[in-house]
């Protein structure tokens, strides 16, 4: 009877702290996925005071595009989504040009974890989880 006691608390034991590693991992995506749309963000609003009429780029169809544009204003960025761990969903702007929102999808982390989409505005980062993710 204590050995299967003690076998038991084992095993919950290990499971407990596979739980806790396993969203360790998912909050360290996360996190770093928020890193990487903070350097866009200021990357974003260095370009929109710098412009002649103080608005963000009308469009960027891909990941590509995006980079190059963080690059000249001064945001360092890795070169693919695979080394940014980030997926490009879709950029967009609102109110001609005054106002945008960018939505990445943070790799490696399950959908139903909050975080696992990451919607950037002028306003700040708001973390989604996939069935939460809203279209503007």
């Amino acid at each position: 009877m204590k050995k299967a006691l003690s076998i038991l608390l084992l095993l919950t034991s290990f499971f407990l702290f596979s739980l806790v590693s396993c969203n360790s991992n998912n909050e360290a995506f996360v996190l770093s996925g928020v890193h990487k749309c903070i350097k866009i963000k200021n990357a974003l609003e260095k370009y929109a005071a710098e412009s002649a009429e103080h608005t963000y780029p009308p469009a960027i169809d891909d990941v590509e595009t995006l980079v190059a544009l963080c690059k000249e204003n001064g945001a360092n960025i890795s070169l693919t989504e695979i080394e940014m761990a980030l997926t490009f969903n879709s950029y967009s702007t609102r109110d001609n040009g005054s106002d945008y929102y960018c939505i990445f999808t943070v790799n490696g982390v399950p959908d139903y974890f909050i975080g696992k989409i990451l919607e950037v505005e002028p306003e700040g980062i708001i973390r989604l989880t996939k069935d939460k993710l809203t279209v503007k």
